[in-house]
């Protein structure tokens, strides 16, 4: 008991506590760990939101995730700020030293970069998925997210500047093979086992800096519902649009998909069903929404 009130109350070390009471450190690294198996000592963490348990072994169970947060919306809270905050949690909360972490063009991401506490990971590289959206005025592109993401998390960044897309499969080729920058970054492409992305939807205004007005209209034709770093799917998660990926100045869908943990962070009713059909590509692992989101999410996929 002793050991426990000078470790866990009192804030000593282990070795001042071994010289403090004339005991090895084995011995007091042992009682610190036996006061918590005979539950002398309980630690719970306090997350700055609350979830709803029930919904999230829901989505866990309907989508094959492999891990769902679902924040109990906060009534005066701009949605996207109150999910990036939780975005910051659920990516500190996956991510490891010597991790490549990917990051993808969001607004919901950019405010999670914001809301990130520093943290120091060691040998962790942080590359950008996909160039910015053409005439993208904001100051919260992924070439900024990837660089402040980074910054905070004492990594390595590595960003392009290039649009999203190109007119011109030559144009990418040619950007991409001349570039000792570029060789880099796809090399980190591949070694990615870990991303943060949005989840868009098939939105005129939300897609009028990627897409001209005869694309769009064409993907609608396709049943397009939203899209993942530019890879449009329909409701069953089926891409419609694997033809533009030339164009794409980004990482490939192949290889998109096979990142070991994939995050989504999305919320807003609005956008359940790109999230259902985000979720039914296979290539999302772990999905951050609000409740209100989620609930609609998980009735419209049982319908």
């Amino acid at each position: 008991m002793k050991i426990a009130y000078l470790y866990y109350i009192k804030g000593h070390s282990q070795e001042e506590i071994s010289e403090l009471l004339q005991k090895s450190k084995m011995t007091v690294s042992r009682m610190t760990r036996k006061a918590i198996e005979e539950g002398i000592v309980k630690i719970s963490v306090q997350l700055p939101y609350q979830v709803n348990e029930e919904l999230q072994e829901k989505l866990l169970r309907t989508f094959g995730l492999k891990d769902v947060v679902v924040a109990k919306n906060i009534i005066g809270e701009e949605l996207s700020l109150f999910l990036g905050g939780v975005g910051a949690y659920g990516l500190l909360f996956h991510l490891k030293n010597g991790d490549v972490l990917g990051v993808g063009e969001s607004y919901t991401v950019n405010l999670l970069a914001k809301s990130l506490i520093p943290h120091s990971y060691k040998n962790l590289r942080v590359v950008q998925l996909l160039g910015a959206l053409e005439g993208h005025i904001r100051p919260d592109n992924s070439f900024l997210t990837t660089k402040e993401i980074a910054q905070k998390l004492d990594g390595q960044g590595y960003s392009f500047s290039a649009p999203a897309k190109v007119n011109d499969k030559q144009i990418k080729k040619m950007l991409l093979s001349n570039s000792p920058t570029f060789e880099r970054i796809k090399q980190l492409w591949e070694e990615c086992n870990i991303a943060v992305i949005g989840i868009g939807t098939v939105n005129r205004e939300v897609q009028e800096h990627f897409l001209n007005q005869e694309e769009l209209q064409e993907l609608e034709a396709r049943g397009a519902v939203g899209d993942i770093l530019g890879f449009f799917y329909n409701i069953d998660g089926e891409i419609v649009n694997a033809d533009m990926e030339d164009y794409l100045m980004g990482i490939s869908r192949e290889r998109l998909f096979k990142i070991e943990k994939l995050i989504a962070i999305a919320g807003g009713p609005e956008k359940a069903t790109a999230i259902i059909g985000a979720l039914r590509t296979g290539a999302v692992d772990i999905l951050i929404t609000d409740e209100e989101t989620a609930e609609k999410v998980y009735t419209q996929a049982l319908s």
